[in-house]
């Protein structure tokens, strides 16, 4: 085998296993995506990231690093498609950010008709009643 030959197996394994890395560093960025919807209270859309490209971004120290971007989509309202984005140092994360959107109430409002349940449910004492008997 030549040295020539050589070289370019090393190069083909060598991108091959970039490659399979970056799966799994995109695996691990869709994992961080579906917990920060969850916490966020909006719904992942088609469950998956998008690579975008390469870019530079500032670390927790404050240092420049490349960091691997990743694209997703999620909606609030089931209404529209909204834009999120994944920044991961390696297999760490660094940022998410999503696009402006509304954030619904967690507590959800009570109809006329089930808040007149609860008070009908409720043991109510009048201080006027309470007060005459004694």
């Amino acid at each position: 085998m030549s040295l020539l030959a050589l070289t370019g197996w090393l190069l083909a394994a060598f991108f091959g296993a970039w490659i399979w890395h970056g799966h799994g560093i995109r695996e691990r960025a869709l994992a961080y995506a579906q917990q920060r919807c969850t916490q966020q209270k909006v719904q992942l859309l088609d469950g998956n990231v998008a690579f975008k490209g390469w870019g530079v971004r500032k670390d927790s120290k404050g240092y420049k690093r490349i960091a691997r971007l990743y694209q997703f989509e999620f909606t609030v309202t089931a209404e529209e498609r909204l834009l999120g984005q994944v920044e991961m140092f390696g297999k760490r994360l660094n940022k998410i950010n999503f696009a402006p959107h509304p954030l619904l109430d967690s507590q959800p409002q009570h109809t006329d008709i089930e808040a007149t349940k609860v008070v009908q449910e409720a043991k109510v004492i009048e201080i006027s009643a309470y007060f005459k008997d004694r």
